[in-house]
């Protein structure tokens, strides 16, 4: 499987990793007892400080924590975030509360390129600037790394520069549009993403640890670190407001293996809406910023095979994979992130998946 170069952070980071183990709460059954020498060599590569694995293969489901974590700690999705998102828009498409070929602007008229497509946000076509990679972002962000925000100043952001392509022109990945997208859902039901997502998924999935935190994460959480140059230091306590419906859920590894076995299934949309999802991916090789995928549908990417989604970014990494034909899926959360390299939970996803096969 071939690796993409990964996505730039917004901090770096200056003291010493911690050193990693496996817990010994969790000792891994035969099946999955090439999995621990693996993960563990590329989270202390990484100079990790901890992680967490959950997988499921054949029916058999384990935890399997490293260094400073436990099986029960949360810890941020990040883009995650937006197959959570990406469900409930493709929900209310079912339910004909909107169109995936509306212009985003009959609902939305304060977005500016209001003849993107509901489809074309949700499949990281729009050509809309992602408001992250804007210096006014990154000028607020160092003043103050604590402040919230709301969509309607991240969409601002995004606002200040003009569009960076036609509509339906070629692939870049954006969280504007899925800040838009979580606006939409507020828009077209008269409640926010996040009751939505808690009602329509979390609930019916029994993803109890599943949160969009209005504050820090309470303990027990995996603390954020920032990897630098082969160091790790402490990452401030960003709120989830500057991610908003592109990256502010979090919860366990447990939970994120559920929902990852139930993205890649379809288990809540129609099987016609989910074979439409994955039908017509885009080649993410195209943009040097997209995360590691090999293709990418509607809020949904592809790894050999296995779909889900990624995340990482201030001080946190993660990634939800599964195959759609067995139900074998495979999550990782990591308590740091790399400015030089977003993409450590797809390495730990490619070796899992090479152990378990020999």
């Amino acid at each position: 499987m071939r690796r993409q170069a990964g996505i730039r952070t917004v901090a770096a980071g200056l003291a010493g990793a911690l050193v990693l183990g496996m817990s010994s709460a969790c000792a891994p059954e035969p099946a999955f007892e090439e999995v621990v020498p693996v993960v563990r060599a590329i989270v202390e590569a990484h100079h990790a400080p901890g992680a967490i694995v959950a997988i499921e293969v054949g029916g058999e489901r384990r935890v399997l924590t490293f260094g400073d974590a436990a099986a029960d700690d949360r810890s941020a999705y990040r883009s995650i975030t937006k197959s959570f998102v990406g469900t409930v828009v493709l929900q209310l498409a079912e339910e004909g509360a909107l169109g995936l070929d509306d212009p985003i602007g009959e609902h939305l008229p304060q977005v500016r390129d209001g003849d993107r497509t509901i489809r074309q946000l949700l499949a990281m076509r729009s050509g809309i600037p992602n408001y992250s990679a804007q210096q006014a972002f990154f000028d607020a962000f160092g003043a103050d790394p604590l402040r919230s925000w709301t969509d309607e100043e991240l969409l601002e952001l995004a606002q200040t520069t003009p569009a960076d392509f036609a509509a339906g022109t070629r692939y870049a990945y954006s969280n504007t549009n899925t800040v838009i997208l979580g606006m939409l859902i507020e828009a077209v039901t008269g409640r926010s993403w996040a009751e939505e997502v808690h009602d329509r998924i979390a609930v019916p999935l029994g993803l109890d640890s599943v949160v969009y935190p209005a504050e820090p994460l309470g303990e027990p959480r995996l603390q954020p670190f920032l990897i630098e140059d082969g160091e790790a230091s402490p990452a401030p306590e960003v709120p989830a407001s500057a991610f908003s419906g592109a990256g502010g859920l979090s919860g366990t590894a447990d939970d994120l293996l559920s929902w990852a076995q139930a993205l890649a299934r379809g288990v809540l949309l129609d099987p016609a809406t989910q074979a439409e999802r994955v039908a017509d991916p885009s080649e993410p090789s195209t943009d040097p910023k997209s995360p590691h995928y090999d293709a990418y549908g509607l809020a949904i990417g592809e790894l050999d095979g296995w779909w889900g989604h990624t995340g990482n970014g201030l001080g946190y990494e993660a990634l939800a994979m599964a195959d759609p034909a067995t139900g074998d899926g495979i999550a990782v959360l990591l308590s740091a992130s790399d400015a030089a390299d977003g993409e450590i939970p797809a390495e730990i996803y490619e070796a899992i998946r090479t152990a378990l096969a020999r």
